[in-house]
């Protein structure tokens, strides 16, 4: 039990950095009650829970069809992509891959996700690459049960006026085998306008 507790105080404290050092600076580390009340709480963090389970619908491969407005008002363009979600790190993660046309002639798209809920901050959380840039852009997230919707907010940096950008992301997963989503965004105007949509239909 000792290097057990040893083990996952160390790969935790790496983890959860100040909050696991401000815990241990509260207790005394040789009373065991205290030893078994934080490893209780550091299982407790790392364990996926109901949040996790609200993502399940996404496992699986998906066709997409994907539509973008360059700007307000823009002949939009489509194109046809591929996506698929699993689980890992024993559940605590769902890693998705794009695949698909490019809007770029001659071009393919590759994108990658990996998308989880933090239970400490209260939060869905994910990271985005692609092979169009060179940014890690990240997001945060929340499920609205009455409607069946993830919504998540990310900040990018615009590469024309090096400034940051919001975006909202909006998928509704009413649908088990069909799931609209949406990315507004402001216009020249500040006004929010749809600059991207797609559609994923399950494919199996």
């Amino acid at each position: 039990m000792k290097i057990r507790t040893q083990i996952l105080g160390g790969c935790l404290i790496a983890t959860l950095g100040v909050g696991a050092g401000t815990l241990i600076a509260q207790h005394d580390g040789n009373d065991m009650d205290e030893q078994k009340m934080m490893e209780e709480a550091y299982m407790k963090a790392g364990q996926p829970g109901e949040h996790h389970k609200k993502l399940n619908q996404l496992v699986g491969k998906w066709d997409l069809k994907v539509t973008m407005w360059a700007y307000p008002g823009a002949t939009p363009e489509t194109s046809d992509a591929t996506a698929t979600y699993k689980w890992i790190m024993d559940g605590r993660f769902l890693l998705s891959h794009i695949d698909g046309a490019a809007f770029v002639p001659g071009q393919d798209f590759k994108g990658m996700e990996i998308l989880g809920y933090d239970n400490l901050r209260k939060t869905y959380t994910a990271a985005w690459v692609d092979n169009f840039g060179t940014a890690i852009t990240t997001s945060r997230g929340e499920w609205n049960d009455a409607t069946s919707k993830f919504i998540s907010h990310m900040e990018h940096i615009d590469p024309i006026s090096g400034e940051a950008k919001e975006s909202k992301w909006i998928m509704d997963m009413s649908n088990h085998n069909k799931i609209f989503s949406k990315s507004l965004s402001k216009g020249p105007d500040g006004q929010e306008f749809k600059d991207m949509e797609i559609v994923y239909t399950r494919s199996n």
